[in-house]
């Protein structure tokens, strides 16, 4: 018998499992396939990238005409973990050719941990770097509901 695991579940089946608690992180890190499309890039840049995903152990999705370089430029679709897209980012280093220095700075830039944070309405931004903690408290006698108010015996 084969089950069908849902990506929201995994956690408590690794723990269900007894797999080490160490190794949940690195087991949940290679379950999440992340998104990415490529916009306008040169074809042979296009047909360069889906090999070297497909040699990580990912994918892209390129136009049925990249093959043949029917367009000069094109949009992809990349579909990895972000060990897939290390690998690409390592690969694409060695590579000053077809625009790839311009793909590899952009792609590290999107795939770069970004700081937990909320911008407000009036443009100010608020960081969660620290602990910080808010209460109010509201104590006018119009607060609180009536029918509660016990008298004192």
């Amino acid at each position: 018998m084969i089950l069908k695991l849902e990506t929201q579940t995994l956690a408590d089946e690794f723990s269900q499992l007894g797999v080490h608690p160490a190794s949940e992180a690195i087991f949940l890190h290679k379950s999440e396939i992340v998104p990415l499309k490529l916009l306008n890039i040169r074809t042979p840049a296009a047909n360069i990238i889906k090999q070297e995903m497909l040699a990580c152990g990912g994918d892209c999705a390129i136009p049925a005409g990249c093959v043949v370089c029917a367009e000069e430029r094109v949009d992809a679709i990349l579909l990895g973990t972000q060990k897939h897209y290390a690998r690409l980012l390592e690969k694409l280093a060695q590579m000053s050719y077809f625009g790839m220095a311009d793909i590899k700075t952009e792609l590290e830039n999107i795939l770069k941990p970004q700081p937990l944070q909320t911008i407000l309405a009036d443009g100010r931004t608020l960081l969660y770097d620290k602990m910080l903690v808010m209460g109010i408290l509201n104590i006018t006698p119009d607060s609180f509901y009536s029918g509660s108010r016990v008298p004192q015996i």
